[in-house]
């Protein structure tokens, strides 16, 4: 316990009790009430001190005191009994991002060709199908941390905005009617997650350290073992891509190989988008 709290007037001080003993040595026997409030307050206050305490270290270790978006990393991706017995809902598979995007056209050719062009400028870029069909060069979990990530790209003289993406399961996808499919599906947007924030640590200047990277591994190799189709595979093949793109970035920490992160992750992202069903034009 340092100074500041054995300061707070909680704790009577020595010299205090030294003179109400002679005051009670004179007048007789102390008042029961006062007997009990000197002697009980200060255990009171002992072990309120010590619960917070040991809130604060459980939270800490727990990782409680984290933000709620980066409660992903909690978990190491194993499929409990639970989630295996159940088959994931929409709200279980959909979420929000932050998105960096360069533009959008009425035609997916048309965004192809400039997705290609930035790439070919060595900006990461794809382009998403959809009602709008649109080019991102870059991924967040957040669209604040998607506008840090901005710096980087005004150098280059890139036109772009930032934005929320939604990823939402279509009523053309089939994915809620298999249950292994949805569970994978459910492992799979937690993965998505984690690679997101891993995003984010760029704008702050960090980079992924060892624990993180092994986490990350761990549910990369949880998913090896769920459902395999067609969709599923194409996931895992830009998982692995992905994840040895950033133990590089992790090792080198320069533009060309965070910009070869995005590009992967934007991958990612479509690919998780296509499993849970792209929205038609």
């Amino acid at each position: 316990m340092n100074k500041q709290d054995t300061d707070t007037g909680l704790f009577p001080r020595h010299k205090d009790k030294k003179s109400k003993k002679k005051k009670r040595g004179r007048k007789g026997a102390a008042d029961p009430v006062s007997i009990l409030v000197r002697l009980w307050l200060p255990v009171l206050a002992a072990v309120v001190i010590g619960l917070a305490s040991g809130m604060t270290m459980l939270m800490f270790f727990s990782g409680a005191d984290k933000p709620a978006g980066q409660s992903w990393a909690q978990s190491d991706g194993d499929a409990s009994v639970q989630e295996q017995q159940r088959l994931p809902t929409r709200k279980d598979l959909e979420f929000s991002t932050g998105m960096i995007q360069a533009g959008v056209f009425s035609t997916m050719e048309k965004a192809s060709q400039v997705a290609e062009s930035l790439r070919n400028e060595g900006i990461p870029s794809l382009a998403f199908p959809g009602r709008m069909n649109t080019v991102f060069i870059g991924a967040a979990s957040t669209v604040q941390s998607a506008k840090v990530l901005t710096n980087d790209y005004k150098e280059k003289g890139v036109s772009f905005y930032t934005r929320k993406y939604d990823y939402r399961v279509t009523d053309q996808s089939s994915v809620l009617k298999s249950k292994s499919m949805a569970v994978f599906a459910a492992r799979a947007k937690v993965y998505l997650q984690g690679m997101h924030q891993i995003a984010d640590l760029k704008a702050d200047e960090r980079y992924p350290n060892q624990q993180l990277m092994e986490r990350l591994n761990r549910q990369l190799n949880t998913l090896k073992g769920m459902e395999k189709t067609d969709l599923s595979r194409t996931f895992l093949e830009t998982a692995e891509a992905t994840m040895r793109t950033l133990h590089i970035f992790a090792e080198k920490k320069d533009e060309a190989t965070y910009y070869a992160f995005q590009q992967h992750l934007l991958e990612l992202s479509a690919s998780y988008q296509k499993i849970i069903g792209f929205e038609k034009k």
